[in-house]
């Protein structure tokens, strides 16, 4: 019973019409019955009810179908870890990063790190956060800078804890304050970036478990249109320190921190994945890196 036989098993159940699953192979209505056939005698147990006419699985085939799909996704691992293997030796590092994590990092980590390791390549993706994190998932990347609230798949090597910040006009009442909290919150217009970043959706979880409902707020991914917003009087808007102290120098707005609301991060992997020598003088290359420059 090999791989191929059990793909073809796999289109004949979910197809339920041996003619139908035949095209999506593709492969020959004859040689389909003939696999599964071979199939039925190999395991000595009827796969299909035929007598109604149509491919019915039976009890059989709906067993044989549920260790087909774990097969299959076993294979991928494999071939995904093989893969993995193979790069390692080729000194590829596939590394994912949530938007704005790399901000916060220094600003030549990648490229001293490849200095000091002249035969690894680092190949990185900046993207949302939950598709960061789906990615890494697959297996689309060996590494990836992930942020709190960190997946329960992954394993997590934290490098970077701090407080979410509110931008502000400075003439706005809670610049006089050291810190906002959730409750300064009420009847405010709060901008953010959007449901597909976490500091957004954690702040909003944070507002209705205190019951605080906000005013009229904008949603953009644009970082310059919240900076605007805020420094021309017309609300607050979720940012984070790097942003602040980038953005800093005019007088007319400022920026105070959300303690209750954290922005952390780390470099996360696939539990039960064995990381190369070369990843993991990368993951001790990067917590050295910021615990400098913390």
């Amino acid at each position: 019973m090999d791989g191929k036989t059990l793909e073809y098993f796999i289109r004949a159940y979910e197809a339920r019409n041996f003619s139908q699953a035949a095209k999506l192979i593709p492969i020959s209505p004859q040689g389909l019955v003939k696999s599964i056939r071979s199939l039925e005698k190999e395991l000595e147990v009827p796969l299909f009810d035929n007598s109604t006419g149509a491919q019915v699985p039976t009890e059989y085939g709906e067993r044989l179908y549920e260790y087909a799909i774990e097969h299959r996704r076993s294979m991928r691992d494999l071939q995904m870890s093989l893969a993995s293997i193979r790069r390692s030796h080729s000194g590829i590092i596939r590394i994912g990063a949530c938007i704005g994590i790399v901000g916060a990092a220094p600003l030549t980590i990648f490229e001293d790190f490849e200095n000091e390791y002249p035969n690894v390549v680092i190949e990185r993706e900046d993207i949302p956060d939950y598709l960061c994190d789906e990615r890494l998932n697959e297996g689309l990347y060996d590494l990836a800078f992930t942020l709190w609230p960190y997946g329960s798949e992954f394993e997590t090597i934290e490098l970077y804890r701090d407080s979410h910040f509110l931008w502000m006009s400075a003439n706005d009442p809670l610049a006089k304050k050291s810190s906002v909290s959730v409750e300064d919150l009420e009847g405010r217009s709060l901008h953010s970036v959007g449901p597909e970043y976490k500091g957004h959706n954690e702040l909003q979880k944070l507002l209705s478990e205190k019951n605080i409902t906000l005013g009229k707020s904008i949603v953009s991914g644009e970082m310059d249109l919240l900076y605007h917003l805020a420094s021309t009087n017309k609300g607050l808007s979720l940012t984070v320190r790097h942003k602040v102290e980038l953005l800093g120098g005019d007088s007319s707005i400022t920026a105070r921190p959300i303690d209750e609301l954290p922005w952390r991060f780390g470099l996360s992997y696939k539990k039960g994945r064995a990381l190369s020598a070369r990843e993991r003088a990368f993951v001790s290359f990067c917590a050295r890196a910021m615990n400098q420059g913390g």
